[in-house]
C-alpha cells in the first residue's frame, strides 16, 4: 500500500476544483491491508440520505470482497489456518 495519507491529499485536491453550491459530501476510508474507498457526490440538490447510501453500499462491497479473499485463502492447502 502506499502512504495512506495519499488517498485524504488526492481527495483534498478533488474538493478544491468543485463548486461548493455542488458539494454534497465526501469520503476517505483507508483500511491498513486493501484499497482506500474515496466516495465525493456533487449534486446541486444533495440529499443526505443519497450520501450516506453511497458510503455504505461502497463499504458493503468491499466488505464482501475481503470475506470472500480471506475464504479463499483459507481455503487453499497454502492459506491462512484457524
Amino acid at each position: 500500500m502506499e502512504d495512506p495519507a495519499s488517498a485524504f491529499t488526492a481527495m483534498a485536491a478533488r474538493l478544491g476544483r468543485i463548486e461548493p453550491e455542488e458539494f454534497a459530501g465526501a469520503a476517505v476510508i483507508v483500511p491498513k491491508d486493501g484499497e482506500p474507498i474515496v466516495v465525493v457526490l456533487a449534486d446541486p440538490t444533495p440529499k443526505a440520505a443519497q450520501f450516506w447510501s453511497l458510503v455504505v453500499s461502497r463499504v458493503e462491497i468491499a466488505a464482501a470482497e475481503a470475506r470472500q479473499a480471506e475464504e479463499a485463502a483459507s481455503n487453499s492447502p497454502f492459506g491462512i489456518r484457524r
